[in-house]
């Protein structure tokens, strides 16, 4: 059985945070463009008097030229002109978060004139500053109506509608695509979501480099996400730190229900009286009682009756589904904050995601192995430890520390509905299909098209050659560590969704870590705590997975290990895969292996929007075979010993559908006809409608590999 070291694995978390630290010996061991120190009495941050706000670019939340700003299939291009003297300032106090005044800003082609420019982040920040002497590229916000306000100008400045927008620095991210791929799926899952995008920055046509834009938790996410006037929601939206949403301790001091920032204080002030007012309904019920201190069942309507008085039931059971998938374990229960809380003036709460650079376990547990398989109902780490005697709380000890996850958490209807909206995760990730969340269908390469999209760009902007007092933070190389992280992201988002798939479907089959390297993705680990026992899988960035039985005596001083390669010309059998393509789209894969399952492999390939499997043939030693295709979850399987090559083949025209009724399994569709049948009655967790005919032709991952250990089984009581 894998043995999870707690401390082994924090210590290693540590460490690599530590060596990731260590900078370039660079000359400049200053920040700034100059050697002179500026002071604060130097800075112009007054615009003219005469200013004009310039209606041409002021619009509303839904303004479809804010969306335009933010384009997902290419790099954006924002260039920054600001007054040297001013630049100075913010960047030889960047750890300090001052603002300063800008002459420009366009985004694309659009521009505005005065508007706010400052550092952001906390620990990152720090470590950009105190650790990266020689480098100024921080993260930075742009506040379009910093300087230009409706009292002196006669409207609040904003471009397109958008107020604010960040840029963060990929301190822990090589890949580039962390936050990316995460908020594609949190997008997809039909969260309020600020509008996003990578692009390329410049200040004072100097290059900064490659920067992940995203629109800041302002009320305009909530205006275009609830599809209302601005004036229709007013009330509380902050950003919270450090607290657990404890009742008693926050009548002490409730700084933490805010930012610490004088501007933000001014305008929550006047709603912390309701928000306290919603904490102690929220402490009450997590309580187990009703707002008047009565005990209730916390698996009673009136329970859920009573949260929906005080929060948005279902957007947020859906907010922690997707945050627990993307195992983004550096938030809420870790140093309490990450995330947005919206609270009406009726007191009715909204959470909204925030800051994904740490997710898929990069925060921890760091390796692609256990990430894969995080358990779907351990919402975070901190808390989960007890002590330092080695022992560990259930999770129903810890969540009662928090009550905003514990009210969902303690109610067995709606952790129902926070696993079905895990499953649709995985489809969006990986499996492909229709997203009963939203209704939207997706091919179960969305997330891998997305990137691969991007790459050439991507990889081009990161090898252009930054300004001379820039250089990529946290020791990362560019544009070779963007290269050698990218097929891995993909990896670990596919791994992530078909883990998070055998769990809710009961199996106990493990997804092996080997093949993916987090510390390749950025502030992972290469991998490791590897075992040869039990069912196995190995799965592929274009969701496709092998699956195998391995038992002790079949080690042979390695991990059970797959490994594809793409067949060539000089393959055996070559011409008879050529000759299949003629009749449907073909892939095609060499299959090496360093450990025999004892029962021979099972291959997975979901189906996409196709109403028909594939056909499915293994090759050894140039003799091809068709094997026996069964469809279960709008997921084709096919059983086969150990071949040299395994094809894909999807034929040009559908088969005729069945006209006799066909016997079903309670496990398998076994004909093609039915293989697209939405309505397989087995279908427990929404993998209903896989979409997609590319699917199959996603680029296959070399190097993949079988390994690790069985699922551990959960022995806790969660109530």
């Amino acid at each position: 059985m894998r043995k999870l070291h707690f401390l082994k694995r924090v210590s290693a978390v540590m460490l690599a945070i530590s060596l990731a630290t260590v900078a370039p010996a660079y000359a400049q061991t200053t920040h700034g463009t100059t050697d002179e120190v500026v002071t604060e009495d130097q800075l112009d941050n007054t615009p003219p008097a005469d200013y004009v706000v310039n209606t041409e670019t002021q619009g509303d939340y839904d303004d479809e030229r804010g969306d335009a700003l933010f384009p997902k299939d290419h790099l954006q291009e924002v260039r920054i002109t600001v007054d040297e003297t001013n630049l100075n300032y913010l960047l030889q106090n960047a750890k300090d978060k001052p603002s300063v005044m800008t002459d420009t800003v366009t985004v694309g082609d659009a521009s505005v004139s005065y508007a706010g420019l400052k550092t952001k982040g906390d620990y990152t920040l720090l470590h950009t500053y105190d650790d990266n002497p020689g480098s100024d590229r921080f993260s930075f916000s742009i506040n379009f109506g910093k300087y230009i306000k409706k009292a002196e100008y006669g409207a609040k400045q904003n471009l397109y509608g958008v107020e604010k927008i960040s840029f963060n620095n990929f301190f822990f991210d090589k890949s580039m695509l962390k936050e990316y791929a995460s908020w594609l799926i949190i997008e997809a899952m039909g969260l309020p979501t600020p509008r996003f995008c990578l692009t390329k920055l410049y200040i004072n046509d100097e290059y900064y480099g490659v920067y992940f834009m995203i629109e800041n938790l302002e009320m305009n996410v909530l205006e275009r996400y609830l599809d209302v006037d601005k004036k229709e929601i007013p009330g509380y939206l902050s950003k919270v730190e450090l607290t657990q949403f404890k009742y008693e301790e926050l009548l002490e001091d409730n700084s933490p229900l805010y930012e610490f920032d004088e501007e933000v204080y001014k305008e929550v002030e006047p709603m912390l009286p309701t928000v306290m007012e919603w904490v102690r309904k929220l402490n009450c019920l997590s309580a187990g009682t009703d707002f008047d201190g009565n005990r209730i069942d916390v698996n009673s309507q009136e329970y859920i009756d009573l949260l929906a008085q005080i929060m948005d039931v279902d957007e947020a059971v859906k907010y922690f589904a997707v945050h627990s998938f993307l195992v983004q374990t550096d938030s809420m229960f870790t140093t309490q904050k990450n995330f947005g809380l919206y609270v009406s003036e009726a007191g009715r709460a909204m959470l909204l995601p925030w800051d994904y650079d740490l997710a898929f376990g990069t925060y921890y547990p760091t390796d692609a192995e256990s990430t894969a398989n995080y358990d779907v109902d351990m919402m975070y780490l901190a808390g989960d430890y007890n002590g330092w005697n080695g022992s560990f709380k259930t999770s129903a000890q810890v969540y009662k520390d928090y009550p905003l996850f514990n009210v969902i958490y303690q109610n067995s209807t709606l952790m129902d509905k926070y696993h079905e909206y895990m499953a649709d995760c995985s489809v969006v990730a990986a499996l492909g299909g229709k997203c009963n969340a939203t209704g939207e269908v997706y091919d179960s390469t969305y997330v891998g098209n997305m990137i691969d999209g991007l790459y050439d760009e991507l990889y081009a902007a990161a090898e252009e050659e930054l300004a001379s007092h820039v250089y990529y933070v946290n020791n990362i190389k560019q544009p070779y560590a963007f290269k050698a992280g990218n097929d891995h992201i993909k990896l670990i988002v596919a791994m992530r969704a078909i883990g998070v798939y055998f769990q809710l479907k009961g199996e106990n089959n493990f997804v092996s870590g080997n093949g993916c390297s987090l510390d390749l993705v950025g502030n992972g680990q290469p991998g490791g705590w590897y075992e040869t026992n039990g069912i196995i899988s190995n799965v592929l960035s274009n969701g496709i997975y092998f699956t195998g039985s391995y038992r002790d005596d079949s080690w042979s001083g390695k991990s059970p290990k797959i490994t594809v390669r793409d067949v060539t010309e000089t393959t055996p059998g070559y011409e008879q895969i050529q000759a299949l393509k003629e009749t449907g789209e073909v892939i095609s894969y060499r299959v090496y292996n360093t450990v025999t399952p004892k029962n021979g492999y099972t291959l997975n390939v979901p189906l996409g929007s196709k109403t028909y499997a594939p056909e499915i043939y293994t090759m050894t030693e140039g003799v091809m075979n068709r094997q026996e295709v069964t469809v279960s979850d709008n997921i084709a399987r096919a059983t086969f010993d150990v071949p040299e090559i395994v094809i894909i083949c999807y034929s040009f025209t559908a088969p005729e559908p069945e006209t006799t009724e066909t016997a079903q399994s309670d496990e398998a569709v076994t004909t093609q006809a039915d293989a697209g049948n939405s309505e397989t009655k087995e279908n427990t967790t929404n993998w209903a409608l896989i979409g997609g005919a590319a699917a199959l032709i996603a680029v296959l991952v070399g190097g993949l590999a079988i390994g690790n250990s069985k699922k551990k089984k959960k022995s806790e009581e969660d109530n």
